[in-house]
């Protein structure tokens, strides 16, 4: 007490400061927990859009352009989420899966269900690619989420072999099967690791 009447300005400095200090955290949590409550909206929001509300429709007659609008929102669901610059691998996978899934309606789906656009198709691989590549470099252990690169990887150079010729193409599937062998060298006789180098280096072979 005798202090603080000393030093009424001194305390009273110090006393706003700590004031000051403690709305500006307790803003700067509100706004965290916005943007994470954000976050987990868009990632729920791409999910449904790419999967649940597509799928319930693809088979309708007609249903080409809402379709195509339901991949255009996924699509910006996704931008939006990877224009903050993710480091969570969780996000990070989905992101790939995400971007993969929409190249594959845009123009590759291997039923044929597509809507066209390989153009964009290209490009959603390209945005698959790098994430996973982010992924798998954060977790190398995950064996499926490898495989599911190495799958993105064959699309996007089947694509490619299509639209611009084999000589394209032959890097993205050199760097698929890079990538099979090296999987194949760490799990020895998985069958399903062996079937993708063969079938890529089958694809190789005729480019």
């Amino acid at each position: 007490r005798k202090f603080i009447r000393r030093h009424r300005v001194l305390t009273g400095a110090v006393a706003a400061v700590l004031v000051a200090s403690s709305v500006g955290t307790a803003v700067s949590l509100r706004q965290m927990w916005r943007a994470e409550a954000r976050e987990k909206q868009l990632r729920s929001l791409a999910k449904v859009f790419l999967y649940d509300v597509h799928d319930s429709v693809r088979d309708l007659p007609g249903a080409t352009a809402a379709r195509q609008k339901i991949v255009q929102t996924a699509v910006e669901y996704l931008d939006t989420l990877a224009g903050s610059e993710p480091a969570d691998p969780t996000l990070l996978k989905e992101l790939a899966a995400g971007y993969q899934r929409i190249a594959d309606l845009q123009g590759s789906d291997s039923r044929g269900a597509n809507l066209g656009q390989s153009r964009a198709a290209l490009a959603s691989y390209a945005k698959a690619i790098a994430f996973w590549d982010r992924y798998y470099s954060a977790v190398p252990s995950d064996r499926p989420g490898a495989m599911e690169r190495l799958n993105t990887l064959r699309r996007n150079a089947d694509l490619e072999a299509l639209l611009d010729g084999n000589q394209k193409a032959l890097a993205t599937y050199g760097r698929a099967e890079a990538g099979a062998r090296a999987l194949a060298e760490r799990f020895p006789g998985d069958q399903e690791l062996e079937a993708l180098v063969g079938d890529v280096l089958t694809v190789t072979s005729r480019c």
